[in-house]
Formats: structure tokens, C-alpha cells, sequence
């Protein structure tokens, strides 16, 4: 090979390029698809009404003002509606967890036939809108006094998380929960429940927690279940008193003080992230170096 061979510069292969702009352009609008009306929320609830309207738009505030995060929490109970969806929110998701582990747990283990046709049941309600179960729920709970309730809007989220969280765990179970464990237990002389909380449980930590936060996510979004159920009086929760704003004719001087409110609402969401993040970093490599 010549000196003037090593020295010729290598052509770029113009399908790679090609590939590679399409992509970054994907990326980029990907990008800003995503995140400009986060960025929009957040902009707006630091900017006065007249910087809000304006026309070309203001996209960084001149003049930041605290008065929209002021008028938010005197126009709405906003802690009142916060601390309501976070006691439906918590106790829906452990509900869900508990039963939905108790659930995976007979179906990743059972040997049955009749497991195949339990999962297609929980396949198949997780086909059906939610909207299409709205009037049958509300009558039922009607019927038994839960309108307006607590008890009632945990059971409504329950019922409708467990499908979905004893999918979820039914693959989890199989996969990374190992059957050494249990037997192990039992010829210990731990019963079958002794050795689904004593050793099931505390392996599995990693998969509920997951569950457990996407559930409660879901319900921490969710509206259509809040406004039907829980939609007058003290006990509102915060999805419902966001909606108010918009009752109020969607004047532009209250657009600064919900896009305040709806940042505040993402407080739990993200400290529950940070969280979670860690925890499940942590869970993952125990498991890579147990296995």
C-alpha cells in the first residue's frame, strides 16, 4: 500500500448522512413536540396576562412575577384537593398492589389450564374504554351509597388498576422471581401464604414498587373517574378543581394562575420520579449480581 493511499481521506458514505439528518430532524421535532407545552406551562405561570396574550409571543418572561402561584392557591383549595388526590391516589395503588401480587402470584405459579383463559379475561378488559363501564360503576356505587366517597372512588380505581398491575406482575413473576426460593421455604416448613409474604414479597420488592407508581400515576391524571365520582364538596380531588378554571369562561387574566396550579400538581409526580429512579437503579443491579 502506497504513502498516497494512506493519505487519501475517506468519502463519507451518503446514505449514512442521509440517515443520520433524517434522524436528527425526527429527534429534534420529537424534542420540541414533547416538550413545548411544558415549557409553555412553565413559562406562562411566571408571566404576567398582558405577556400571556401577547402577539408575537413572549417566550421568556420580562417582568417574572409569584402573583399567578398567589391567586391559584386563593381562587382553588388547591392543598385541600391535593392532600384528597393523594389519599386516593396512595391507597388505591397499595389496594391494587395487594391484590393484583396475590393474583400474578396464582397465575406465574399455577400449572392450571384455566390460567390461560384468566389472563385472556384481564387482556381483554384492558380492550374495553373505560368510558363504556362509566354508567354501569356510577349506578352500582350509587346503589350502595359511594357517590361522593372516598371508599368509593378507591374501589373504582382499584378495580380498574388490577387488570393491568396482575399483567404486569404475572410476567415479572415468571421472569425474575426464582422457584428455588420457595421450595427452599417450604422444606423449611413455611406454609404457601407464609412463603408468598416471607419470601415472595421482599424479592419481588422491585416489581411492586414499579407497579405501585404506575399506578398511581394513572390515577393521579386520570379525570373522567374524579369528576364522576368525586365532583362536589370537600372532598373534590385536584384533577376536578383544575377544571374550574376553565368554568370561569377562560378569560386570559386566569390562564397565568392555571398554568401555576397545573405546575404545582407536578410537584408529586416528580419527587415520586426521583424516587423511584433511584430505587429501581438499585433493585436492578441487586438482581444483575444476584442472577
Amino acid at each position: 500500500m502506497t504513502t498516497a493511499t494512506l493519505a487519501r481521506p475517506r468519502r463519507l458514505n451518503p446514505i449514512r448522512v442521509f440517515s443520520f439528518v433524517i434522524g436528527a430532524v425526527i429527534s429534534v421535532g420529537l424534542a420540541i413536540y414533547l416538550l413545548l407545552p411544558f415549557f409553555w406551562m412553565v413559562k406562562s405561570a411566571f408571566q404576567p396576562a398582558g405577556e400571556i396574550s401577547a402577539a408575537p409571543p413572549i417566550w421568556l418572561p420580562t417582568s417574572p412575577t409569584l402573583d399567578n402561584f398567589r391567586d391559584a392557591l386563593a381562587m382553588m383549595p388547591f392543598l385541600q384537593q391535593m392532600g384528597n388526590s393523594l389519599l386516593v391516589g396512595i391507597s388505591a395503588a397499595l389496594l391494587t398492589t395487594i391484590i393484583s401480587s396475590m393474583a400474578a402470584y396464582i397465575t406465574a405459579r399455577s400449572k392450571l389450564r384455566i390460567v390461560g383463559v384468566v389472563l385472556g379475561i384481564l387482556v381483554l378488559n384492558q380492550l374495553l374504554p373505560e368510558i363504556t363501564r362509566l354508567i354501569p360503576v356510577y349506578f352500582m356505587l350509587e346503589d350502595f351509597g359511594l357517590i361522593n366517597t372516598y371508599l368509593g372512588m378507591i374501589l373504582t380505581y382499584t378495580g380498574f388498576a388490577t387488570p393491568f398491575a396482575a399483567l404486569v406482575l404475572h410476567g415479572y413473576f415468571q421472569s425474575s422471581c426464582p422457584a428455588e426460593l420457595e421450595e427452599a421455604a417450604s422444606i423449611d416448613g413455611c406454609s404457601r401464604i407464609g412463603t408468598f409474604f416471607r419470601v415472595f414479597l421482599p424479592v419481588s420488592r422491585t416489581g411492586l414498587v414499579a407497579v405501585s407508581c404506575i399506578v398511581f400515576l394513572q390515577i393521579w391524571n386520570d379525570f373522567i373517574w374524579a369528576s364522576a365520582i368525586l365532583f362536589k364538596g370537600d372532598v373534590t380531588m385536584l384533577q376536578v378543581g383544575l377544571r374550574s378554571f376553565l368554568g370561569l369562561g377562560g378569560n386570559v387574566q386566569y390562564m397565568g394562575p392555571f398554568m401555576a396550579a397545573c405546575l404545582l400538581t407536578l410537584i408529586p409526580a416528580f419527587v415520586l420520579f426521583l424516587f423511584i429512579q433511584k430505587y429501581m437503579a438499585a433493585g436492578l443491579s441487586a438482581g444483575a449480581l444476584k442472577g
